[in-house]
């Protein structure tokens, strides 16, 4: 079910005193479908975690180079907050997953993912400087990309597929599994955790697909 154009088609925790922006932080959300780069973000509120999927585009006649990853890290406080960045498979001049840091910048105006695009994978150190403002702020060797959620949702994470093939189930075990699949690099909304499985959601253009899938055949982090 991969399809790049497919891409571009919560409760509040007040027990930290966190600036106005990072409210919007606590609601996972995305910004316009059409926007380069495409940003989403799910906040589980319970783990307080903050998911992330990134994918930066750049047209040249006659072909498109991706920058995809995804991250993930804890929302514990104003400033500058960790993040585990992962490539996600797809991505331009990427062959094998790799992993990076970068951190998430909370001010009172605005949220500000930071990266190194030396550190991300593949053509990432190409793509992403050539997006241009507004969207996307060079400084010295580090590359800022503004969150701003023009849509927010129910989900608590987002995620990318890291299987060849994940395969859609009714319920979370091995015997409800479909024909339907997603393949590496697809997105997915994650609804609902259950032990080694993912509630998720796959937007497909004209319509969604929500199911159950294994929780081993996405992006994994140690949290």
């Amino acid at each position: 079910m991969n399809c790049i154009a497919c891409l571009f088609a919560g409760a509040v925790v007040t027990s930290f005193a966190l600036p106005a922006n990072a409210l919007d932080i606590e609601k996972s959300g995305q910004n316009e479908i059409f926007d380069n780069p495409f940003i989403a973000t799910g906040f589980n509120p319970q783990t307080r975690t903050l998911t992330g999927y990134v994918i930066g585009l750049r047209t040249e006649p006659g072909r498109t180079d991706e920058c995809k990853f995804v991250f993930s890290g804890k929302v514990e406080k104003s400033g500058a907050m960790p993040l585990v960045l992962k490539s996600v498979p797809g991505s331009t001049g990427s062959s094998e997953p790799t992993t990076a840091k970068g951190e998430l910048l909370l001010s009172p105006k605005q949220a500000q993912l930071v990266v190194d695009p030396k550190a991300l994978p593949g053509e990432c150190e190409w793509i992403l400087p050539n997006i241009g403002e507004p969207k996307v702020v060079q400084n010295g060797k580090k590359i800022s990309l503004p969150i701003a959620n023009s849509e927010t949702g129910a989900w608590i994470a987002v995620n990318a597929i890291a299987a060849k093939r994940a395969y859609f189930h009714k319920s979370p075990d091995a015997a409800s599994a479909g024909k339907a699949f997603l393949v590496a690099g697809d997105m997915v909304y994650v609804l609902e955790e259950k032990a080694d499985w993912l509630s998720v959601k796959y937007h497909g253009g004209k319509k969604d697909t929500v199911g159950w899938i294994r929780k081993a055949d996405t992006m994994q982090f140690s949290n």
